[in-house]
């Protein structure tokens, strides 16, 4: 439904505890990575997960200002 692949992690440590969302070439850009967080908290609501998925952009976007 997104086009999207997010893969869980290798690290034997983390799995199950993290994810891991990959942007590489023409997709390696502030837009695409705001998209891969709204369409990620999609996921976790269709699943019955209460996320606050404002509060992913509003994080992410001050790091971009920080490192603008």
């Amino acid at each position: 439904e997104f086009d999207m692949v997010i893969a869980g992690s290798h690290h034997p440590r983390l799995v199950g505890q993290m994810l891991r969302v990959g942007h590489m070439g023409s997709t390696a850009d502030r837009n695409c990575l705001l998209l891969a967080l709204v369409a990620l908290s999609e996921c976790f609501r269709i699943q019955g997960v209460t996320v606050n998925g404002a509060a992913a952009i509003d994080a992410a976007t001050a790091v971009f200002r920080e490192h603008a």
